[in-house]
């Protein structure tokens, strides 16, 4: 591995050795990421990248010795899945006994042939498998908005995790993996839209349809809304900070006149109503609009706790 235009993750010894680089210019302008890892300084790294140095490292091992697959947050990374934090630790799978890493988890899990795919010289688990370890693995609800990312990269659609998890019941959290899958959504855009949806599914609404289309009867207003229940024509729409610009706030005016004309409840949220106190008002809200819309009562969570 070479440098490529300076901004990726190369072996030092094979940049050396081809000319394309002195030892001066690794010492001073380059940072060390792994053992005879560098990375030109300034460059920032991300999970990308980082998953890049692991596979740079482990093309320096001796194969018939030691083979080293990306897993976990990394394989995720190099699927080109966009919900993996750039200061999140990376993962790499090897049935032998490697070398710590620094910032790197290493597993040493059995894997199936058909667990590992090669692409560009890489070994790297299979969609499903990387799916499934981030599943078992992952803590808390990061673990679904990490699914959900495997799922917007088209590498593997759910009935096909679902089944994956079925037939590994012996792995360690694959019980913690099926509950995660279970709550995973394909239809998922943002890891808020996917922390919004487990809110509503935890408190005891039917389950929302995601990425719901809508055209308004008088065509003002086309386009997908994040969740929500078309037969009481309720929508739940997550708002991030882009919506607090004149520009979008204009248009977020047309478009919510558009839905009321049309028929539709439009219930929108922002951070500060999936935490907290502003979560209670949150489910209250979301009640009450599917009350207004004709929802029998008996369909929803009574919802039991301090009044607003």
């Amino acid at each position: 591995m070479t440098v490529v235009e300076g901004s990726e993750p190369f072996q030092a010894a094979d940049a050396i050795s081809s000319g394309r680089v002195t030892r001066d210019f690794v010492r001073k302008k380059c940072k060390r990421i792994l053992p005879g890892v560098y990375l030109l300084r300034g460059v920032p790294m991300t999970a990308a990248r980082r998953a890049e140095a692991i596979a740079v490292w482990a093309a320096s091992k001796p194969s018939s010795r030691c083979r080293v697959v990306l897993a976990g947050r990394s394989a995720a990374a190099f699927w080109g899945a966009k919900w993996i934090g750039d200061d999140e630790r990376g993962a790499c799978n090897s049935h032998h006994a490697v070398q710590a890493l620094e910032g790197v988890d290493v597993y040493r899990d059995r894997l199936g042939e058909e667990d590992i795919v090669t692409i560009r010289g890489v070994a790297i688990t299979s969609p499903a498998r990387t799916a499934f370890d981030l599943a078992r693995r992952v803590p808390g609800d990061d673990a679904v908005i990490k699914v959900d990312a495997m799922y917007r990269t088209r590498s593997v659609r759910k009935h096909q995790l679902e089944l994956y998890a079925r037939c590994h019941p012996r792995v360690h959290g694959a019980r913690r993996a099926s509950e995660v899958i279970a709550l995973s959504d394909e239809g998922a855009d943002s890891p808020q839209e996917t922390r919004m949806r487990l809110a509503i599914v935890r408190a005891g609404f039917p389950p929302p349809e995601s990425q719901i289309y809508v055209r308004t009867g008088d065509g003002a207003f086309r386009g997908y809304i994040d969740l929500g229940w078309r037969r009481w024509r309720v929508l739940l729409d997550y708002e991030g900070g882009g919506h607090t610009e004149r520009a979008q706030l204009d248009k977020d005016v047309r478009r919510g006149n558009a839905l009321y004309k049309d028929g539709w409840n439009w219930v929108r949220v922002r951070a500060r109503h999936l935490r907290g106190d502003g979560l209670d008002r949150f489910l209250r809200d979301v009640r009450d609009a599917l009350l207004a819309a004709g929802a029998d009562p008996g369909e929803l969570p009574a919802l039991q706790g301090p009044a607003r």
